[in-house]
């Protein structure tokens, strides 16, 4: 199958890898990730957002 869009009915279809890629990696050690502060879905409830983030706190 190729890689481009296709039509069927009136409806444009463009293959999911074309905008995807899943990576697996293994890791040692640990690392310093920023934390999932709030996640929400668009209106029609296709897209997922996450916001990620930290609070510094004022050295002043």
């Amino acid at each position: 199958m190729k890689n481009c869009a296709s039509r069927k009915n009136g409806e444009q279809r463009i293959l999911l890898s074309q905008f995807l890629s899943i990576q697996e990696e293994k890791i040692s050690g640990l690392i310093k990730a920023l934390p999932i502060v709030a996640t929400w879905k668009s209106p029609d409830g296709l897209i997922l957002y996450v916001a990620i983030g930290k609070v510094f706190k004022n050295k002043a």
